[in-house]
């Protein structure tokens, strides 16, 4: 999936989190009364049992947690084994921390190959990617990932609605670059929303209570 199928409505995204910054995104969505989809890590910027408390409140909060694998890797370079692995470890982690599992899943720098598609499929994941891509995680600079926010809606005109790729770990996405996202999008007439409701799908269908390994 790489864009909304529901009209007008715009699923702004973010990946590689919990880290210290994400809680002024949460902060802000809190007060903004917006869901958001959130693509976890295991272990990247900040290890996921240490962000325990904060992961357990943004499930609380209505946001749809997704699994992003447990390292970041690139998937279509990976084993059948490997690749398992990064799922099972963080389910396991889901398991403990939240009680369930994510059926959404976004592969790492969106690479995949039809080899790591079955291996998801076996597992009941969703593969979510996106349309437009602000390129937060390589530039570092708020004009540029405006301006790249803005060229990847021009780009795809013909879609009912977007689904876009930020970086919560990042202090200029969830401090300035995020609230500037949501303010244009719902400007344009855009209700932002997470993955899920974006391509009408059911809430009750987000998470499962067991692994399917």
């Amino acid at each position: 999936v790489y864009s909304c199928s529901v009209a007008n409505t715009f699923a702004v995204t973010f990946d590689d989190g919990p880290y210290k910054y994400t809680q002024d995104l949460i902060d802000y969505l809190d007060e903004q009364k917006i869901t958001a989809t959130f693509f976890i890590n295991g272990q990247n910027y900040g290890n996921i049992y240490d962000y325990k408390d904060f992961l357990i409140a943004t499930y609380n909060a209505g946001h749809q947690i997704a699994h992003h694998t447990w390292s970041h890797p690139n998937i279509s370079s990976l084993t059948d084994a490997q690749l398992t692995l990064e799922i099972t470890k963080l389910e396991d982690a889901f398991l403990d921390i939240l009680g369930v599992i994510p059926t959404y899943f976004r592969p790492p720098y969106g690479e995949y190959t039809d080899a790591s598609l079955k291996i998801l499929n076996k597992f009941g994941y969703k593969v979510i990617v996106w349309d437009v891509d602000t390129d937060d995680w390589q530039v570092n600079n708020l004009a540029t990932e405006k301006t790249n926010f803005l060229n990847g809606i021009a780009a795809n005109p013909d879609v009912p609605g977007h689904i876009s790729l930020e970086h919560d770990p990042l202090q200029i996405t969830s401090q300035q670059l995020a609230p500037w996202a949501f303010d244009y999008v719902k400007s344009k007439g855009y209700k932002p929303t997470t993955v899920s409701e974006c391509i009408g799908d059911n809430p009750a269908n987000w998470y499962r209570t067991k692994s399917l390994r």
